[in-house]
């Protein structure tokens, strides 16, 4: 009976353990807060979940396979820089040049639907940053 017992209680040490580890690994991708940054210095800052998940759904639809044949111009419509934070105080940034060429990092632009790239400009607009 003890053997079965210390099997049982091992087995439930196991599994809580376990799921510390998920639920630690989870926690360090979630993202705190999202700061928007035009070409002009202008900034938004967003923490609020609504407003991330807004942020957070256009850069995921955006994307995009297909690489710019060439960079976009300096000055060739607004640029806007988009920056994640993670939990665990990693970053991610983002840019969008007009509403022609978005990438992540210092990756390749890639070319994106016109009208996802307005998309951009209305959400930013209807998003009044956090206080």
């Amino acid at each position: 009976m003890s053997k079965r017992l210390l099997a049982v209680v091992l087995v439930i040490f196991a599994l809580a353990g376990c799921g510390k580890r998920l639920d630690t690994t989870v926690q360090r991708n979630v993202v705190i807060d999202i700061t928007v940054t035009w070409a002009d210095g202008h900034q938004r800052h967003y923490t609020s979940q609504e407003k991330m998940r807004a942020v957070l759904l256009y850069i995921r639809t955006v994307s995009s396979p297909f690489d710019a044949p060439e960079p976009p111009q300096e000055g060739n419509g607004q640029r806007v820089t988009i920056t994640t934070t993670l939990a665990n105080k990693t970053q991610k940034t983002y840019q969008q040049q007009a509403d022609r060429f978005f990438r992540e990092g210092n990756g390749p632009w890639r070319i994106i639907d016109k009208e996802k790239g307005e998309k951009l400009w209305m959400l930013l607009k209807l998003l009044p940053s956090d206080p």
